[in-house]
């Protein structure tokens, strides 16, 4: 029926592709074409001749996976193609060309445009000369080789794209240059930035190392010298060149040998920088070395050799004069011994020559003169008493460390001086958090605060509603006691070189003016120190910053 109606209506018969099945199950792509015949009965008969697709139909999906590769490659590699007419000037670039740079393809018309149009556009006015020339000189040249070249598009956001610009010539059947230039060009903006970073950091490194004044190796874990760098070859007796390629045990002493290789072990081992101290004989100097290995990498490491002669013959001269102190310093604790008990052999001749006369001739003793030398008498033995307590005080002598708490200290101090502040209208505050704990020489501290407390309370001003305010808070490794008060304060200016020295006194008022001496002596030699704030006729603020050697909570 369908013959029939083929033929009456005068209707093509169709061909198709078809897909059979061979006998072994594979498939088979046919095309197959479909023809109308006579028979010898006058009847039409219709023939089908059947060509074969299957390898025609194998290099299209071929074909077509590697345009999907080719595709998905440009994609992820930030690549776009370019094809150049170098006859007609025309260049023909890739949708992916354009996404590149943040455009939709369909804003160029990149089948119509020429490499002036349209690189003159997108190139960077400061590259456009030079890329232009290289390109140019390619194409216009005998285009052996391939075209290479680096220069910066502009993209649609207004930043900067550095390309990489690579293409060559397509060649005739004979061999013969075409008029055709394929290439691409890749974003290479993040890699230039990179290596920008590097050539920065390297330039920041090169120009430190040719200030250092260390000389640095880089030995092998073995021992075995690969590279040097130094500002300064003086520092050892053969020239660095002479190491390179060789053991560390045949340019150097077999103990220095020895010390370095236990240290590379060591630092290798444990990740750490390994440091020791040597010395070498140069031209008949003795000379002192630091040196400081460092692991670079599971196989290497770098060593930093600084000559430290200066300061160990410096620090010999220290240790000396140190000792000459020493020495002095003991002998004048010894004159002072001596002086301090022959003169209280003196003066207490002298005591019980007056206690004598009192008893015996005791009108003698109200003669104005002889009370006269009574008080210088007895103000000699306070002299000396006063000398010796400072003395001791240096000394430590019989002193133990101790750890205390500090709110347990203070509440003791402010007990004993409530009464005297409270006839005086003074308010004494005390604010010590209970888990602060000190290693100190409980009776220097309670000497400290007592003498600190006391002269708020003494020279307390009559002019306010006076106070003294006792705080304390740990920093880092220590700890600041202060004492604070609105009294009569004292004039910095004037005496604060003198502050603390020895019968310093700043006020009318009663005084021997010993107590900020043996305040500050008594921090000393418990490794701390202090500082005073004050105004006058404002107040005084001084703190007593020790070092917190233990810490305890309960």
């Amino acid at each position: 029926d369908n013959i029939t109606n083929w033929v009456e209506h005068n209707i093509a018969i169709p061909s198709s592709e078809l897909t059979l099945k061979k006998k072994d199950g594979s498939k088979v792509y046919v095309y197959s074409n479909h023809v109308l015949l006579k028979n010898l009965n006058d009847e039409f008969e219709l023939f089908c001749i059947d060509i074969d697709l299957t390898e025609l139909k194998q290099k299209e999906l071929k074909l077509r996976q590697s345009q999907e590769r080719y595709r998905s490659i440009i994609s992820v590699s930030n690549t776009g193609a370019w094809e150049y007419n170098r006859e007609t000037g025309h260049l023909w670039v890739s949708p992916e060309y354009l996404t590149m740079l943040g455009y939709d393809p369909n804003e160029f018309l990149v089948d119509s445009g020429t490499s002036e149009s349209f690189w003159g556009e997108l190139i960077h006015p400061e590259d456009k000369e030079r890329a232009m020339a290289i390109f140019k000189y390619y194409y216009t040249g005998t285009m052996e080789g391939a075209y290479e070249n680096y220069f910066r598009l502009k993209h649609k956001d207004g930043s900067d794209v550095w390309v990489w610009s690579r293409g060559k010539n397509l060649k005739n059947s004979d061999g013969s240059s075409s008029q055709f230039i394929l290439g691409t060009h890749i974003d290479i903006t993040e890699l230039r930035e990179k290596n920008k970073k590097i050539e920065e950091s390297e330039l920041y490194h090169r120009s430190l190392l040719q200030n250092i004044p260390d000389m640095i190796f880089v030995l092998t874990n073995d021992g075995v010298f690969l590279d040097y760098k130094s500002t300064n070859e003086k520092l050892l007796a053969n020239n660095p060149n002479e190491f390179i390629n060789k053991h560390i045990s045949e340019v150097m002493p077999n103990e220095i040998a020895l010390k370095e290789l236990k240290a590379i072990e060591k630092c290798q081992k444990m990740g750490e920088t390994v440091s020791f101290n040597y010395d070498l004989a140069i031209n008949k100097d003795l000379r002192f070395y630091n040196a400081k290995t460092t692991a670079f990498g599971p196989d290497k490491v770098i060593v930093t050799i600084r000559d430290i002669t200066d300061y160990q013959k410096n620090l010999e001269r220290i240790k000396i004069l140190l000792a000459v102190e020493e020495k002095q310093n003991e002998s004048l604790r010894e004159f002072t011994h001596i002086v301090s008990h022959n003169l209280r052999v003196h003066t207490a001749n002298m005591s019980g020559v007056m206690s004598f006369m009192e008893t015996e001739e005791p009108d003698l003793y109200e003669n104005q003169m002889v009370q006269m030398l009574k008080v210088s008498a007895d103000n000699l033995e306070e002299t000396i008493q006063d000398l010796n307590d400072v003395l001791n005080i240096r000394e430590n002598k019989n002193l133990m460390f101790e750890n205390i708490n500090l709110k347990k200290a203070v509440s003791g101090v402010v007990s004993q001086k409530e009464k005297t502040a409270g006839k005086k209208g003074i308010r004494i505050i005390a604010e010590i958090d209970s888990t602060i704990y000190l290693e100190v020489i409980p009776s220097y501290l309670d000497t400290i605060l007592m003498h600190l407390v006391s002269n708020s309370i003494k020279y307390a001003s009559p002019e306010r509603e006076p106070y003294v305010n006792i705080t304390a808070s740990v920093e880092n490794t220590e700890v600041r006691i202060q004492v604070a008060d609105n009294g009569l304060g004292i004039d910095l200016e004037r005496h604060r070189d003198t502050l603390f020295g020895m019968y310093k006194k700043f006020h009318d008022k009663e005084s021997k003016g010993l107590g900020l001496y043996i305040v500050k002596n008594q921090v000393e030699v418990m490794g701390g120190r202090i500082e005073v704030e004050s105004e006058v006729n404002v107040g005084t603020r001084i703190s007593v910053i020790l070092p917190q050697k233990v810490l305890q909570n309960e």
